[in-house]
């Protein structure tokens, strides 16, 4: 079977970069070089920004392209140029094939294998005729990023494979592929792709965003800091010896069950604070952890910060309340907050108002991970071959007993 290898893709992409195509022993059908590109096509997000621009390395090779470092919980298109594109085979005739008929689901199939680390991506699929921002290109290859709390570099592969389902026709106006292209019924357009995923890493006295996806690269031995965001949150411990990265992410995202089921009837308000995966601090002694006062002084409704309710939402989605744990203060630690000593980062929730915990630990958790033992256990077979035994045992008992009886009565 013949090959189109994907220099047609990956040609498409660099030519707003600049990069060239070729390939070095051709085989016939073979793509070696792409030309006649009318537009500059890169790599984009969601909002059509260029991972270039975004920091991210993007490596073009015949028929491959690398991403270095892709940020999980990311989305990644890959235009399919619509212009018409030419590719040379071994004989020296020039050919043409469009980035139309690659995604014309009547010329070419469409197929993504995951190679390498299949689940650190949800999809990859093909996307025609949406504009991505503002860019004028609508056919792309589009790439689901699974988020991951992942302290380390990880490589996904995948091959992605056009594959023609018929031949094209005769040169001439009858073509039933665009200015006719040769093509042949099971040729294949190919494209590999390795991303090597990673979240940001942030170190001492660095200052990321509530929300941003980062892993914390601790100096050793050392007095290490880390505040998010506005002030929002803070921790400050001495690290231990060869001190290991671990997930520093703060979602300050509100729980809307949480909310409907503790707040709204009392009318409190509630502030998250949520260490996603809740890691654990690598120091010598337990780490001091400041939850920094979420509301701004001057609003008219201000609550006093040294009456409200600390809880703390456990892995089983109960509420514990941990306030006599905190001690506030304004200038004792780096940010004015409610302090505690910890060597894990947990979930945090400060209300106004105490909120009423015990009733719903009756009535159970509001997110359980504990498995559903009311569930009806499927059955096997073997329980009924038993049940069926003990019944015809039964039976042949009952019988024995009506004849006893019976003889009785003669």
């Amino acid at each position: 079977m013949r090959k189109l290898i994907s220099s047609i893709l990956a040609a498409s992409v660099a030519a707003g970069m600049g990069v060239s195509v070729f390939a070095a022993v051709p085989e016939a059908g073979t793509v070696i070089s792409s030309t006649g590109l009318t537009a500059p096509a890169q790599v984009v997000d969601g909002d059509n920004v260029s991972y270039a621009d975004k920091g991210v390395t993007v490596t073009l090779a015949n028929g491959s392209i690398q991403m270095d470092t892709v940020l999980p919980n990311s989305t990644i298109y890959i235009p399919i140029d619509e212009a018409m594109m030419t590719w040379t085979d071994s004989a020296g005739k020039t050919h043409n094939i469009s980035g139309a008929d690659l995604v014309n689901s009547k010329l070419f199939t469409f197929k993504a294998d995951k190679k390498t680390n299949s689940k650190l991506v949800e999809s990859i699929e093909l996307v025609e005729e949406k504009r991505v921002g503002d860019s004028d290109h609508t056919n792309w290859i589009k790439v689901k990023v699974k988020d991951s709390t992942t302290t380390t570099d990880q490589k996904f592969e995948a091959e992605i494979t056009f594959k023609a389902k018929k031949d094209s026709l005769a040169d001439g106006s009858s073509n039933n592929y665009l200015d006719g292209s040769q093509v042949k019924s099971g040729d294949t357009v190919t494209l590999d792709l390795t991303l090597w995923i990673n979240n940001n890493v942030v170190g001492n006295d660095d200052n990321p965003d509530t929300g941003d996806r980062v892993v914390m690269d601790p100096e050793s031995n050392e007095t290490n800091s880390l505040i998010w965001g506005d002030d929002r949150a803070a921790i400050k411990f001495e690290a231990n010896d060869d001190a290991s990265k671990f997930y520093a992410r703060l979602s300050t995202k509100s729980d809307t069950e949480i909310y409907a089921t503790y707040a709204d009837p009392i009318g409190a308000d509630l502030w998250f604070y949520d260490f996603v995966g809740n890691p654990s601090i690598p120091s010598t002694s337990r780490a001091t952890l400041t939850l920094g006062v979420p509301w701004d002084e001057d609003d008219d409704y201000a609550p006093n910060p040294e009456n409200v309710y600390i809880y703390q939402l456990d892995a089983s989605g109960y509420l514990t309340d941990v306030t006599s744990q905190f001690t506030y203060s304004e200038d004792e630690t780096d940010i004015a907050g409610w302090s505690i000593k910890t060597r894990v980062l947990g979930t945090y929730i400060v209300s106004d108002m105490e909120l009423d915990v015990e009733a719903e630990e009756e009535d159970g958790p509001i997110s359980s991970s504990k498995p559903d033992t009311d569930k009806e256990i499927p059955s096997t077979g073997a329980s009924d071959m038993i049940n069926a035994a003990v019944t015809a045992a039964l039976a042949s008992l009952a019988l024995g007993a009506g004849a006893v009886v019976a003889k009785k009565r003669k």
